[in-house]
């Protein structure tokens, strides 16, 4: 009985055993590496009764504070569903047709400029595109909207708001790809661009759509006319508004980046024990087994996990190995002759040294409280500052327009006297071109637009059919108000349902409807035809092999191509 040993309750280690007992990865590389020899079978008093052990028994069982919850083979994780990807905030309407892009190459280490077919002009600073190879010519894919018809079939959402629709004076949708990989924007050198707009933005405002949060936001831009003496000569604080903003979104992104990098500290990183957590250590033979030496007066705490049993502290084991876990941290593995058991386990203090741990433990918990405190205070000043320098830039911005707005009417309704009827048709005042200029750091749709309430639904809904009676199944109905320039959108994927159908009477109006199939068809209603109500709407469908595009701008008298 000379080599009986036994530690009940045995006590946590100080910071000097621990440390004289390891490197922990020494211990791996030496300990792993020794062929373990025959074990032996002494007798000697176990925890609980007389018993025939192997040289390993753990010892020094703590008591959990919580119950240990146990595997349930009937729980399984919730898998939940993908929906449908129909959600998208710009999706075209018409199946297989799309508004294309015109693609410019453009070297991102030099100034380049792009003037599309109807005057706007794109300006690209040198730096101020951040692709992956420098070395390589971006492509730059432009989209100009002038007209209803190529925005619908483009799916662009136009509602703002609960119970308005946009009329645009002028549209640009903008992206920058390389390898098939968006590029990122220096928003220190922002694309200038200075888009032709097709009416007096006199009544208009700007605006950006947000895809991710699917509605419009307004956005800021500056008018100019080239009639009226170049650039509008009005008293300008925006530049010195803009980079103020710029300034203080500079100074928040650096405090979002020191709150992400600000750790909170743990009883882990202090080697201090955790209040609950299973401890033991190894009983062994060490004269008999030289190899585990490595091992005496160390105390393991087991990491919380699930499934293991508690009770493994009293069994036999024949081998023990302890093997570096990756992320960090270690494994102590316990293998008998037909059972193995895995244990993530982590060295302790105890004594004195464990108090000393425990002092500075708490000293990093007030420090991190007291600096993450600090940082979001200063988050929540430059929060408040951002919002409001935003305020005042579009305060800023809408007085400048204001001063022009007079101007730019007078000088619109004398020239507009002197358009001719094909120029009105097409949205065009004749020798006169008004111009909205804004800055891009993100890619994206912008557009100058004002919105128009919508109608209110028809007293009673009419029968819906195709010319010649036979009843359609309509999923959409698109109402294009050609007096007020808009459209009014119903039924799937739209705000509004069939059922809330209406539109303004004694407008010319241009009826689009899309049915369950994909069959699309429409009807015009005249100024003279237009009561603001219908028992039936009869659709002539689209002939095939016209392109959706061209067949509505005939039909709303539009000729305006997108550049």
């Amino acid at each position: 009985m000379n080599n009986r040993k036994m530690n009940l309750d045995r006590p946590n280690l100080n910071s000097e055993q621990i440390a004289s007992k390891q490197n922990f990865q020494d211990v791996l590389t030496k300990f792993n590496a020794t062929k373990a020899p025959v074990w032996k079978s002494p007798w000697f008093w176990g925890p609980t009764s007389l018993a025939s052990l192997a040289a390993i028994t753990l010892i020094g069982m703590n008591s959990f504070s919580n119950p240990i919850e146990t595997h349930d083979k009937n729980n399984t994780l919730v898998q939940h569903t993908q929906l449908p990807n129909d959600t998208e905030c710009i999706k075209p309407p018409v199946i297989s047709e799309d508004i294309p892009f015109s693609v410019h190459q453009v070297d991102p280490k030099k100034d380049q400029t792009i003037r599309l077919l109807d005057g706007t002009k794109i300006s690209i600073p040198a730096g101020s595109l951040v692709p992956t190879d420098l070395d390589k010519k971006v492509q730059i894919k432009v989209r100009k909207f002038n007209d209803k018809a190529s925005v619908f079939v483009a799916g662009i959402p136009m509602d703002y708001g609960d119970k308005t629709a946009f009329e645009s004076a002028g549209m640009i949708e903008i992206k920058g790809v390389q390898n098939g990989e968006s590029v990122e924007l220096n928003a220190d050198k922002p694309i200038e661009i200075e888009l032709q707009l097709t009416q007096n933005p006199a009544t208009f405002d700007f605006w950006y759509l947000d895809e991710e949060q699917k509605a419009w936001g307004n956005y800021p831009a500056t008018f100019k006319s080239d009639k009226i003496s170049g650039e509008l000569q009005v008293k300008d604080n925006s530049k010195k508004l803009e980079s103020k903003f710029e300034t203080v979104s500079k100074k928040l992104t650096a405090v979002d980046q020191e709150i992400g990098r600000l750790e909170k500290p743990t009883q882990t990183d202090f080697k201090i024990p955790v209040k609950g957590h299973q401890k033991f250590d190894l009983a062994f033979n060490k004269g008999d087994y030289p190899e585990l030496s490595k091992f005496q007066d160390l105390v393991f705490e087991i990491i919380p996990t699930m499934g293991y049993d508690k009770n493994f502290a009293s069994l036999v084991w024949s081998e023990a190995l302890l093997e570096k876990r990756v992320g960090g941290g270690y494994e102590m593995i316990l293998r008998a002759s037909k059972r193995e058991i895995k244990l993530p386990v982590r060295p302790v203090l105890g004594g004195k040294e464990l108090k000393e741990a425990e002092k500075e433990f708490d000293a990093a918990i007030e420090n991190f409280q007291l600096t993450n405190s600090q940082l979001k205070a200063e988050k929540e000043k430059l929060e408040s500052e951002k919002a409001k320098l935003n305020l005042q830039l579009l305060e800023e911005l809408k007085n400048i327009r204001n001063q022009n707005n007079a101007a730019l009417i007078q000088r619109n309704t004398v020239d507009s006297k002197n358009a001719s009827s094909q120029s009105k048709a097409r949205g065009e005042v004749a020798d006169f071109q008004n111009v909205a200029k804004f800055q891009v750091t993100r890619w994206g749709l912008y557009n100058c637009d004002k919105s128009i309430s919508y109608p209110e639904p028809l007293e009673e809904q009419p029968f819906i059919a195709w010319k010649g009676g036979l009843e359609m199944k309509a999923q959409s109905i698109y109402v294009f108000d050609l007096d007020k320039n808009t459209r009014y959108s119903f039924g799937a994927r739209n705000r509004f349902s069939l059922e809330q159908l209406g539109w303004f009477k004694k407008n010319d109006i241009v009826i689009v409807a899309i049915d369950e199939a994909g069959k699309i068809g429409a009807l015009e209603i005249s100024k003279s035809e237009n009561s603001g109500k219908a028992e039936k709407i009869l659709f002539e469908p689209k002939e095939t092999g016209e392109k959706t595009v061209d067949w509505l701008k005939k039909m709303m008298h539009e000729s305006v191509d997108i550049s």
